[in-house]
């Protein structure tokens, strides 16, 4: 049929080289297609330059995605066209699959959270923590226990707020223990609610009676602060570390009694008094006591000083003393309730308290000093002349007459003492007298 593959002009059937591509037809494993090479990728003994199937997987090459790979079941991760077998980049995520921890999953960053050979794109336990991503609560965190305090959907490997309090568990002072206050009682960085000992005395809060005040505490000393500091039930009883002498005032008047005393912390029932100045002899009557007045009259010693009625008594009245009896009285009176001694008059005054006819307002007139060379008997500090001096006047018998000394006379002293005038001079008539004063 004159058939010329190569179209040397020497026909097929006389040409020892149909193809032209110098390999003799008897060695040539495509005669009629040109292939110097005489590749033959899968051995058949057809080369691929006339062989369907250059790989003889069963799948044509028009068809196959790797021609020259055997590749039956066609498999194209990144859909590209070029099937896995033959593809060095089988995700199409730019790094090359022997270099790809993850080859079949686009996995451009090569996130390896568990530090294994498989990247995160294509490792079903990213932590390593043989809990399969699907079920695990925190699949970037290593939480083989699945621990999630809060049960919320994050684990608590991976929940920043495990107790679900809103406040993040950095900053939180009981991570696990909602605590939305976040009080801590003792300051020790742990909140009261997840710490077993609030006020860091070193007593457990299931038995510290005040888990929060560290003065108090089941292995404490009572002191006097007004707590329970041994958690016995009782508050600053007697004799406690601290306490006072207390004196017991029965009447409530603010004077007590010298005993019995207690040792107390602060005023308790009748011991209310720390200072014993004055005791109360009267300690069951409110109106007795060393504050009060004396009254007159009572018989009772109203400000237990050990006398009834004594000076500056309310009632009392002003009593001077008077030696003389004249019943009038000198020096600074006292008041008193009644006479007393020589204070038994009621009236001042007296000047010269040894003799009874001084004192003040005397009306009579004296010839003789009172005692002391003196004459001022009515104690107006002066001596007072009962005469003064006296004259005669007129003539023919028509006298007019001043009784009077003829000259100025002393208390006490003895003078001539006009006594009338008569004659035609009007001449003095007179007669000794002594000079009266007061």
């Amino acid at each position: 049929d004159q058939l010329d593959t190569d179209g040397d002009q020497l026909g097929d059937a006389c040409d020892d080289d149909d193809d032209n591509d110098t390999v003799a037809d008897g060695k040539d494993n495509c005669p009629l297609v040109s292939n110097v090479t005489q590749t033959d990728t899968d051995k058949d003994g057809l080369g691929d330059a006339c062989d369907p199937d250059d790989d003889n997987d069963g799948v044509l090459d028009l068809t196959d995605t790797c021609t020259l790979v055997a590749d039956p079941q066609q498999l194209n991760t990144d859909g590209d066209g070029q099937g896995d077998a033959c593809d060095n980049d089988d995700d199409n995520d730019t790094v090359l699959d022997v270099d790809d921890n993850c080859p079949l999953a686009a996995n451009a960053t090569q996130g390896n959270n568990d530090k294994d050979t498989l990247g995160d794109a294509c490792d079903d336990d990213d932590d390593n923590d043989n809990v399969k991503d699907i079920d695990d609560n925190c699949p970037l965190a290593a939480n083989a226990t699945q621990g999630n305090n809060d049960k919320d959907a994050q684990g608590d490997a991976c929940d920043d707020d495990d107790d679900n309090d809103t406040i993040v568990d950095t900053k939180d002072t009981c991570p696990l223990v909602a605590n939305l206050k976040q009080t801590d009682s003792d300051k020790d960085g742990k909140g009261d609610a997840c710490d077993d000992d609030d006020d860091n005395d070193g007593d457990p809060d299931v038995t510290d009676c005040a888990p929060t005040e560290p003065k108090a505490s089941s292995n404490g000393k009572e002191v006097c602060d007004g707590l329970d500091n041994d958690c016995d039930g009782s508050t600053d009883p007697e004799d406690t570390v601290g306490c006072e002498t207390y004196y017991p005032d029965t009447d409530t008047d603010g004077f007590p009694i010298a005993s019995p005393t207690r040792c107390l912390c602060g005023p308790e029932n009748v011991w209310t008094v720390k200072t014993l100045t004055k005791v109360d002899c009267e300690p069951l009557k409110k109106a007795i006591n060393p504050g009060a007045k004396e009254v007159c009259f009572d018989k009772i010693d109203n400000n237990c000083d050990g006398k009834v009625d004594g000076p500056n008594s309310v009632g009392c009245v002003k009593y001077y003393t008077d030696k003389d009896g004249d019943k009038f009285g000198a020096g600074e009176p006292l008041c008193l309730c009644n006479a007393t001694g020589e204070y038994k008059a009621t009236k001042g005054g007296d000047c010269l308290d040894n003799n009874k006819e001084v004192f003040t307002g005397q009306t009579k007139w004296f010839t003789k000093d009172r005692g002391d060379k003196a004459f001022d008997y009515n104690c107006d500090k002066k001596e007072t002349k009962q005469y003064t001096g006296g004259s005669c006047s007129g003539f023919f018998f028509n006298c007019n007459t001043k009784q009077g000394f003829e000259k100025d006379t002393a208390c006490g002293q003895t003078g001539k003492f006009i006594t009338g005038c008569s004659g035609f001079f009007c001449g003095a008539q007179t007669q000794d007298r002594v000079q009266g004063c007061k």
